[in-house]
């Protein structure tokens, strides 16, 4: 097994194998959330006009996420990923857009053998079902914040845990979460009024579900693996 990481939006244009996009603040914990409370699917988007077309086209679906923090006009709802039992998902399917994690997954399907997201919800299960694999290229890709270019110590963080994991390590998941707490990514959520998630965020193997990324027709959509 090789593992290698390669970090933000170009790590994601260059990644290859099987490929695990991480976007633990939020997109990726709010993705491992859907599916663990029952969400048939969740159909990605990288383009505003492309989710708002998803969901004229399919008015059943919820249409979920966010710009800089911020849910959107016309959007049923932001990407908050511990209040995802209220929404009552199960059987329904997602849109979901955001900055920078769903970009990642757009951009790592250009050449992926597959690609599966990660947070910190779901780490274990990530790492039991990538360790089946036993052989050949896992690429850990954590996003950051597009936007400016820069990584974001949570999403390397959870990135350097899943590879320690895969290599039988076991990392000190109480240094990781303090530290996280006082970065930047975590101080930008609380001063959206979003501690609780954050802290959400931050627990580690909440959920036993692994996101896959499969393509159906023009469509990327997430269901579990």
């Amino acid at each position: 097994m090789n593992v290698v990481i390669q970090s933000k939006l170009k790590g994601a244009r260059r990644a290859r194998g099987a490929v695990v996009v991480i976007d633990v603040l939020r997109a990726t914990s709010v993705i491992a959330s859907f599916l663990a409370h029952g969400a048939k699917a969740v159909y990605i988007s990288d383009r505003l006009r492309h989710a708002y077309n998803l969901k004229m086209h399919n008015p059943s679906f919820i249409l979920a996420g966010e710009r800089y923090s911020i849910r959107l006009p016309g959007f049923d709802y932001g990407n908050n990923a511990i209040d995802v039992p209220r929404l009552k998902v199960k059987g329904k399917s997602i849109i979901l857009t955001t900055s920078n994690g769903t970009r990642g997954i757009v951009n790592a399907a250009r050449h992926a053998d597959e690609i599966i997201t990660a947070s910190f919800l779901n780490a274990e299960a990530v790492v039991r079902y990538l360790k089946k694999k036993k052989s050949g290229l896992i690429t850990l890709v954590p996003m950051g914040i597009t936007r400016f270019r820069m990584k974001q110590y949570e999403d390397e963080a959870c990135a350097r845990y899943i590879c320690d994991r895969l290599h039988g390590k076991k990392p000190d998941f109480k240094d990781i979460r303090r530290s996280g707490m006082i970065r930047d990514g975590a101080l930008r959520l609380k001063m959206f009024g979003a501690k609780k998630d954050l802290e959400f965020c931050f627990t580690l193997d909440k959920f036993n579900v692994v996101p896959k990324v499969f393509k159906e027709g023009s469509e990327l959509v997430v269901r579990k693996a």
